[in-house]
């Protein structure tokens, strides 16, 4: 039996909250003062880390927290700008921090902080970015606001003045475990798909062209849950087989520790990724199945019109 993904774009389906203090576990952080008619923040896993995500009723206005699960490096100084650099090529941000901003604390922790602004076509992008190292784990904390005249939206000043009250707690998720072993079956499960966030979106050409339809993929997983010889067995269009290939070397598979050693490294798995289109604010479909080849796991991408 196909197992369902539900990768549905976030800013469709805003959640609601009346709270002004805002706990997010997952991360071990505590919002104090967010204002009340604010979203709860939207927790998903990352390849390396969890990512929360919240944003102002219009949309324009996106606040993100990131916390790595990786302890940081010994040699990881937010003064160096030369470990500040490596953020920025990891993590690809536009707002350069290897050459901008100053150090700062945010509750009581040593801080690197960015303010900036970029024209994008007739408006600009405001951006205050936060990188801080709580417990040796990295956290990166961006308020981020696109403004079509040009001044600085009062909703992006507010967030930005509600993230000094922020607090670090210690962690609480319900985890779900890689398993230690594969079963003894000669057909191994596909492992949980944990998307990197940074590709895999609608392609802006399909939603200008109106396409829609099924991507279906053919691939590898290596030891470290990384997807190797991608082979596209159906595409309804090139940028929507392109999108679907990004999602899947972005993210990584978690697999078990013996999964190379079970010989689960030479087997191939099929994803069909359904990608739709739908009118401002109507809902995303549900994944139409049976998949186009048996056995594949649907996972859907789902967008407004243009």
């Amino acid at each position: 039996m196909h197992r369902r993904t539900w990768l549905l774009l976030w800013v469709i389906l805003p959640l609601t909250s009346e709270a002004d203090v805002v706990d997010v576990p997952e991360l071990g952080i505590r919002f104090a003062d967010l204002a009340n008619d604010l979203p709860r923040p939207q927790v998903v896993e990352r390849p390396a880390g969890y990512e929360a995500q919240t944003h102002t009723h219009s949309g324009t206005t996106v606040l993100s927290a990131y916390r790595d699960e990786a302890s940081v490096p010994a040699d990881g100084n937010l003064t160096d700008s030369g470990y500040r650099a490596g953020l920025d090529a990891r993590f690809g941000t536009n707002v350069k921090a290897a050459k901008k901003g100053a150090a700062t604390s945010l509750a009581g922790h040593g801080s690197w902080t960015v303010s900036d602004a970029q024209r994008l076509g007739p408006g600009v992008v405001y951006t205050w970015l936060t990188y801080t190292i709580v417990d040796q784990h990295l956290y990166k904390l961006t308020v981020s606001s696109l403004s079509l005249t040009g001044q600085m939206p009062p909703e992006f000043e507010t967030l930005v003045k509600a993230m000094a009250g922020i607090a670090f707690e210690p962690i609480v998720r319900s985890e779900r475990p890689v398993p230690e072993s594969t079963s003894t079956s000669s057909r191994k499960e596909m492992p949980r798909f944990v998307s990197g966030g940074g590709a895999g979106s609608y392609p802006a050409p399909s939603k200008r062209r109106n396409e829609q339809g099924p991507v279906d993929i053919e691939f590898s997983i290596d030891r470290q849950g990384h997807v190797q010889d991608l082979k596209q067995k159906y595409s309804a269009s090139h940028d929507l087989g392109a999108a679907a290939e990004a999602l899947l070397t972005d993210g990584v598979f978690r697999v078990p520790s013996d999964w190379e050693a079970t010989g689960a490294r030479n087997q191939r798995f099929t994803m069909e990724f359904q990608f739709a289109l739908v009118e401002r604010g109507a809902s995303c479909p549900a994944p139409q199945t049976p998949p186009r080849i048996p056995g594949a796991e649907v996972v859907a991408i789902c967008s407004q019109r243009p």
